[in-house]
């Protein structure tokens, strides 16, 4: 009897164990597959002057855009909790004063802590290397009329149907810009700049 009640047990503790391990393996699965997706995904920059346009989106997670209004900037928030409108002059304004605090004299030690502006200067090119432009308008006026017709041939040469340069006479200034990048891109110089000293 004995005997038996104790297989029993045991029995039921290996299916517990079978779906302990089974639920662990999907959890890892699915984080997997967050992880994947979210470094994966696209990340989009836009930047338009002539119709007042900043946004940053990240396909699926969120989108940032920025609106300026009697120069006040209203920063629009879309993610997958909700929707929600920051702005900053107005966070900064509601900040307590505080006292200013005595300065504590800071011993330096001979070894210098944090990463070097070396690196800091390589991680920032590596990273910027992996933005791609996918849309590039820029419409200038110098204000003098000798260097805008000196320039209008030069721009007229270089400028393609992805990257278009123009001159114009009228004082308008102008730029449109969207890059694009996968935050995968970004593991690499990443992980370099955490290794590098």
């Amino acid at each position: 009897m004995i005997l038996i009640i104790n297989k029993s047990y045991f029995d039921m503790y290996i299916h517990i164990m079978i779906w302990v391990i089974y639920i662990i393996l999907v959890i890892i699965v699915l984080l997997a597959v967050m992880v994947g997706w979210v470094l994966l995904t696209t990340l989009i920059i836009n930047v338009n002057t002539r119709q007042d346009e900043y946004s940053l989106h990240l396909t699926g997670l969120f989108k940032a855009k920025l609106e300026i209004k009697e120069l006040n900037p209203i920063i629009h928030l879309n993610t997958l909790v909700g929707n929600f409108n920051v702005k900053p002059l107005e966070v900064k304004k509601t900040q307590k004063i505080q006292e200013p605090e005595k300065k504590k004299e800071i011993k330096h030690s001979g070894k210098r802590k944090g990463k070097s502006p070396r690196a800091i200067k390589r991680f920032a090119i590596h990273a910027l290397n992996t933005f791609r432009i996918k849309h590039l308008k820029v419409n200038i006026d110098t204000d003098d009329y000798v260097m805008n017709a000196q320039l209008f041939p030069l721009f007229y040469l270089i400028s393609s149907p992805r990257r278009q340069t123009e001159i114009n006479f009228t004082g308008r200034n102008e730029l449109e810009l969207i890059i694009q990048n996968r935050l995968i891109r970004l593991v690499r110089p990443a992980w370099k700049f955490i290794r590098s000293k």
